[in-house]
């Protein structure tokens, strides 16, 4: 939890910066993927980090806290209904992604949106890929809802 909520102020406090700064809607969109870039494939670790939610959700926080919340109450059901945290991250975005497009957010914030989420689906895809397929040739795809 620590280290999340660390994750989510970085993010938070890079947006909150650039909301302060005025900066226009293609330099925060440049600002917040290079966080979460930053984030998941760091110079100094060998290009090995973390998976980007916790950033994603500090930035999201800081421009759109409501949505973000909505999106974080759906994602926690889901994941706790599922008991599979992967599954209920993915809610969470889908459900964000829907509901910026829903509240007709302009299309800079729509497309940083899609673009985050793309980026956090093909992280956790490429971290998890082996776990999923093994899983799925297992038990079949429902066999990603069963607790082991």
């Amino acid at each position: 939890m620590t280290v999340f909520a660390v994750d989510a102020f970085k993010g938070a406090s890079v947006m909150a910066a650039a909301l302060v700064l005025d900066l226009g809607v293609y330099d925060m969109f440049a600002v917040a993927l290079g966080v979460v870039v930053g984030h998941n494939f760091p110079v100094f670790l060998g290009f090995r980090g973390g998976k980007g939610v916790a950033s994603i959700f500090g930035l999201s926080m800081a421009v759109l806290p409501l949505l973000t919340l909505a999106s974080v109450g759906l994602s926690l059901a889901s994941g706790l209904a599922t008991r599979n945290v992967v599954f209920g991250i993915g809610v969470g975005f889908v459900a964000l992604n829907i509901l910026t497009i829903a509240t007709a957010q302009d299309a800079a914030q729509i497309g940083l949106c899609l673009t985050l989420s793309a980026l956090v689906i093909a992280t956790l895809f490429a971290l998890s890929y082996n776990d999923v397929m093994a899983a799925v040739r297992k038990r079949g795809p429902w066999g990603l809802f069963e607790v082991e």
